[in-house]
């Protein structure tokens, strides 16, 4: 647990040294060493690090060892979609390296985030204070396809706030070839037009009253949308409510700022929509924890959302009151993550191999 908590406070010392000693690209200077900290401490890792990190680097060898002509059979026997089979066959022919396939897959994930946090956020160091405390970057360490899936998405915002639906739908095309639950990230740029009022705040809410009452039927139908029958066994073994509650607080601070952001320019209405999203997965996941796994699409922005709400506050005293509570809970969070350990990453270990 202790390489955890010291990267996070890493975070910290970056930004206190680069503050202090750095006078022009500081956000650029301090994400270029996280990020470097965050790819080496994701490649270094040892195979039991992460439920699914042995399971992954196995079937990188079967298809980097499988010939192309054969490629396209792989689907069944290694259960991924074939851009991820693509990927690691790319990356086998480059070298069939265990460490070389981390660090790929580790690197498209990091540098992506990171790119999305440098051209979104107004708080770089807590965004990724949240990326951490949150658990997504734990998260990274366990679901490969789906945050390279994550990574694909991210740049497809702007295309949302542009109206340019051709590109949006390619990029979770693309994105859905790495994890097919990519596709549900579809359902945001329809919302992006609607008007956040008290009509909008009420129906949100009835909506979220009849999934909770009705879970189960949506849980099945989109089970077979996205083919997901073997999992019907899973139906009522939930979870989430700690996330839940996290999620409505940090909508109810979006309300509550969102005219003070909205004078200043800023766009958040498009991150309210997402975080309405992932609050009506989150009750979805309270039966079903694999619905947790959608929930990630739309969480993660998150780490744009909160420094960004934080932001807005007037005067700067008010300000630092915010970001001591949102440190505060962060810490407390994650800790909770670190001693649950459910994508089994604690404790961490170098690679023996």
């Amino acid at each position: 647990m202790f390489i955890y908590i010291l990267n996070l406070v890493m975070i910290f010392l970056w930004a206190l040294f680069i503050t202090t000693t750095i006078k022009k690209n500081k956000d650029l200077i301090f994400i270029i060493l996280i990020s470097t900290q965050l790819i080496l401490l994701s490649l270094l890792r040892d195979l039991n690090v992460g439920a699914d990190t042995a399971v992954y680097v196995n079937r990188f060898h079967i298809i980097a060892q499988t010939a192309w002509e054969r490629i396209f059979q792989l689907s069944d026997i290694v259960d991924f979609e074939i851009g991820f089979i693509i990927l690691n066959k790319l990356i086998g022919i480059v070298w069939e390296n265990e460490s070389f396939f981390l660090a790929v897959t580790s690197s498209i994930i990091i540098l992506s985030i990171s790119k999305y946090i440098y051209k979104n956020s107004k708080i770089v160091w807590l965004s990724f204070v949240i990326f951490i405390a949150f658990g997504f970057w734990g998260m990274s360490l366990n679901t490969l396809r789906q945050f390279i899936a994550i990574a694909l998405i991210l740049p497809s915002i702007k295309y949302i706030k542009s109206r340019d639906l051709i590109k949006f739908v390619i990029h979770i095309l693309i994105a859905s070839f790495f994890h097919i639950s990519a596709l549900s990230f579809l359902i945001i740029y329809p919302l992006f037009k609607m008007k956040i009022n008290k009509f909008y705040i009420t129906l949100v809410i009835c909506i979220g009253v009849a999934v909770n009452l009705f879970s189960t039927k949506i849980i099945y139908f989109l089970m077979g949308i996205f083919g997901y029958h073997l999992y019907v066994g899973r139906v009522g073994n939930g979870s989430g409510t700690g996330m839940l509650l996290m999620l409505s607080l940090i909508a109810i601070a979006a309300l509550l700022y969102r005219r003070s952001a909205i004078r200043n320019g800023e766009d958040y209405d498009l991150y309210i929509h997402i975080l309405i999203v992932s609050i009506l997965l989150n009750i979805l996941a309270l039966d079903f924890n694999l619905a947790g796994r959608a929930m990630i699409y739309f969480t993660i922005h998150c780490i744009i959302l909160i420094p960004n709400i934080i932001y807005t506050i007037k005067p700067k005293m008010d300000r630092s009151v915010g970001i001591y509570i949102v440190l505060l809970g962060a810490m407390f969070y994650y800790l909770i993550i670190l001693t649950t350990d459910v994508g089994s990453v604690v404790p961490y270990q170098i690679m023996s191999r």
